[in-house]
């Protein structure tokens, strides 16, 4: 099964955190809000994340229910990275968050913290199914993602953490 080349996740990777870093470049007055390098940071690490959570869906939705994981290393390296990038991302927002004053913003930066990891739990069902040849499994973990994503309480916790923190986009 072909698959993009990295330099096409990079590069989508690349335009999603310039995107999110432009949207996020207000300067808030409110001291407990993120500060600019934190929305650098989260901007950085959100556009790495949905750049690959993208090319993660498109390849489970063309897998087949059962392949030989050892014959596919385009599954394996879009598998490495994306942990990779799955763990870089958990440290820079649990770093965003202990390094943020009380306030608005912590209250809900915690709960998007929260939301995010149960999201990238998901996302480590999807690759433990491509890794284990499955993809049936890693298509019911896809679903599971697409449902939680698209709940109204994870919409919710998204549009609190954007207003709170003075950022433009999620």
């Amino acid at each position: 099964m072909p698959f993009p080349r990295r330099s096409a996740v990079h590069a989508a990777a690349l335009a999603s955190g310039l995107l999110a870093l432009a949207a996020c470049q207000s300067p808030s007055a409110d001291p407990t809000a993120m500060s600019g390098p934190q929305k650098e940071v989260y901007a950085y690490n959100e556009g790495a994340i949905t750049a690959l959570e993208g090319h993660l869906l498109a390849a489970i939705e063309l897998s087949p229910d059962r392949f030989d994981p050892e014959d596919d290393h385009d599954h394996e390296a879009l598998i490495k990275q994306t942990r990779a990038t799955a763990t870089s991302y958990t440290d820079a927002l649990q770093s965003i968050q202990a390094d943020l004053k009380d306030g608005p913003c912590k209250s809900a930066q915690a709960a998007y913290l929260k939301l995010e990891q149960q999201e990238l739990g998901v996302i480590n069902a999807m690759l433990d199914a491509l890794s284990d040849g499955d993809g049936a499994g890693a298509k019911a973990a896809a679903k599971t993602y697409k449902d939680l994503t698209s709940s109204a309480e994870s919409q919710t916790i998204d549009q609190t953490y954007l207003k709170a923190c003075g950022l433009s986009s999620v």
